[in-house]
């Protein structure tokens, strides 16, 4: 059940399940994997473009306004 359990959670409907290979459920384990490390790293670069901003919003002289 722990397999079905892991299916179900990275999105698949469980009926979807019992016709996985163990080489396609692999793929689609792997796939998911994939799709979380590439939000993660979009999420980090988000946080540290923001955090350059602000900094950069509060240095000396700050920032120009955008319609300049």
């Amino acid at each position: 059940m722990a397999l079905l359990t892991m299916w179900t959670q990275a999105g698949f409907a469980p009926d979807s399940f019992w016709q996985q290979t163990p080489e396609t459920f692999r793929a689609a384990m792997d796939g998911v994997a994939a799709r979380l490390k590439a939000e993660s790293e979009g999420a980090i670069s988000t946080a540290w473009n923001t955090a350059a901003f602000v900094g950069a919003a509060m240095s000396k002289g700050g920032l120009k306004p955008l319609r300049q």
